[in-house]
């Protein structure tokens, strides 16, 4: 079977149309079309990307005798699956630990920081007042002098 009779045989097991396939690929039906009638290849790059929806790798694609397998590459073996997870947990561990403190921050700042012009409008007890005059008065003492 030549690449262009698995790229048709692959598409149709997949249930996708010629402008699905482009839609995946960012290319044009038409592009899809001139691979599967042979009349152009796929790029290196859209080789890979067709190998990833197929299931499969890019050699069977490009190796005339050999046979496309119908099962899928397994992405993540058990443990790399576990490793991921706990990874991933991990991250959104440290997000909620990081919305927490910033939450924390906000309150200190809205609760333990002093409005100004609050304070200059609280109405403060005559008692309170310093009704004395100052004593220091030398600033009323003095010579002038005009030239």
């Amino acid at each position: 079977m030549n690449l262009a009779e698995k790229l048709v045989s692959l598409r149709k097991q997949k249930g996708l149309t010629q402008m699905d396939l482009a839609e995946k690929l960012n290319v044009s039906r038409q592009a899809i079309s001139r691979w599967e009638v042979g009349a152009a290849v796929p790029s290196v790059d859209n080789l890979k990307v067709l190998g990833e929806i197929y299931g499969i790798q890019i050699d069977c694609l490009l190796n005339d005798g050999q046979e496309h397998q119908s099962t899928e590459i397994p992405k993540y073996n058990s443990v790399e699956k576990e490793k991921a997870y706990k990874n991933c947990r991990f991250r959104v561990l440290i997000a909620f630990a990081l919305v927490i403190v910033v939450a924390i921050i906000v309150l200190i700042c809205f609760v333990k920081l002093p409005n100004k012009e609050q304070d200059q409008r609280t109405p403060v007890p005559i008692e309170d007042m310093n009704t004395e005059p100052e004593t220091d008065t030398d600033y009323l003492e003095g010579t002038f002098a005009f030239d």
